[in-house]
């Protein structure tokens, strides 16, 4: 990994922290790596504060080099990432060769299932109604470092059990 690109990310996390109003957030961390079933995961919060998890797979998995939309694992509403490692998205330690699949917290709506990042407050993307619907515990959902972890878990289970498989989507 990229120390240059990392301490950016870092230095863009916090100017961006400065903007967002207190929530569950405001004491979370932007990034953290783990290695769950033999496999490097990783959580990384993009620009708008949403968390997006991801986990990698070696190069003698039947997933690696796979677009997302192939492989036969899910997470939070699906993943949407498939890429070598890059910027921010790779692990320290990592095999450069790995293949990272992933799936972000920033899907758009108004119901519970819909997602919310602290972002959305400072640009405008809420309008008050959905501020205080929020606020009020219903609406979008802030996903959490914990919700997002379960996540990323099950995703690396779901892949460890692929070893030794053809990866195609059922």
């Amino acid at each position: 990994m990229d120390d240059e690109a990392l301490r950016g990310y870092r230095e863009q996390m916090a100017a961006q922290r400065a903007l967002w109003p207190k929530g569950p957030w405001s004491d979370e961390p932007d990034r953290v790596e783990w290695t769950s079933h033999g496999f490097p995961c990783l959580i990384v919060r993009n620009s708008l504060g949403a968390l997006c998890g991801y986990v990698a797979v070696p190069a003698d998995h039947p997933a690696h080099g796979k677009h997302w939309a192939s492989v036969p694992a899910t997470a939070h509403r699906g993943l949407n990432y498939s890429r070598p490692c890059q910027t921010v998205i790779c692990h320290a330690g990592a095999d450069e060769n790995v293949w990272w699949l992933g799936f972000d917290c920033i899907h758009i709506g108004f119901d519970e299932q819909a997602d919310l990042a602290p972002g959305e407050f400072i640009f405008g993307m809420l309008d008050g109604s959905h501020a205080r619907s929020f606020l009020r515990g219903g609406g979008p959902q802030y996903r959490t470092i914990a919700y997002v972890t379960g996540e990323v878990e099950s995703l690396a289970e779901q892949l460890e059990a692929m070893k030794g498989t053809e990866c195609r989507k059922p």
